[in-house]
């Protein structure tokens, strides 16, 4: 790690970790939003699966069924969220390309680099996962499982870019604060040396003065 940047440097990292917080925060109420759509829309299938069951429609031909969300209005609020969800994250992508160059140092500069590169890896991985109970109780993901996914993975990944900014502006004060100890023990090393010098000074003084 470069610990001994610029003041202007360390300025850049702090506001980006500020603007980094601030999209945390909007992504952790995204997430938490969609649990409650996730919730909601599994409760209505349940009870629309118990209704079929009761009306003898089978179970088979209740899940083989279009997935649907509990509502046009939750698939609409799904549309919005998405939209906001990938409209947070480039603004992360650009607040990090702004804030962070030539003032990251490596290996910082190169994780946080790919940890966003990950991101879209990840989604997909956790897609594909095949446990998917956390998202949907059906065979299929809806679309506000989806975009859960996507908020989740997206907050997670603002979280890692800014563990790897806040861990290196620490190790630089943490840097700064050991030079000025350093300094300051240097100095009254350099003091002590001259008060014995003087000490010595004088004492061959008085003892020329007393021959």
């Amino acid at each position: 790690y470069k610990l001994n940047m610029s003041i202007e440097s360390k300025k850049r990292l702090v506001t980006c970790l500020h603007l980094l917080k601030l999209a945390n925060n909007q992504l952790s109420n995204k997430v938490s939003f969609l649990q409650e759509l996730v919730q909601q829309e599994q409760r209505t299938r349940k009870s629309r699966r118990s209704k079929a069951i009761k009306s003898g429609t089978s179970e088979e031909h209740s899940d083989n069924e279009q997935f649907f969300d509990a509502s046009d209005n939750l698939d609409e609020q799904s549309t919005v969220i998405k939209m906001e969800v990938v409209g947070t994250v480039k603004k992360v992508y650009s607040i990090v390309s702004k804030f962070t160059g030539s003032s990251l140092p490596e290996p910082a500069r190169s994780q946080v680099r790919e940890t966003l590169l990950k991101l879209p890896t990840n989604w997909s991985t956790s897609m594909n996962s095949t446990n998917m109970s956390k998202y949907t109780s059906s065979k299929k993901i809806s679309t506000n499982g989806k975009v859960l996914i996507l908020a989740r993975e997206s907050l997670d990944m603002v979280g890692n870019v800014m563990n790897v900014v806040d861990n290196t502006l620490g190790k630089a004060e943490e840097w700064v604060k050991h030079k000025k100890e350093l300094k300051e023990m240097l100095k009254e090393q350099f003091v002590q040396t001259q008060m014995r010098e003087k000490v010595k000074q004088q004492i061959v003084k008085e003892r020329g003065e007393t021959m």
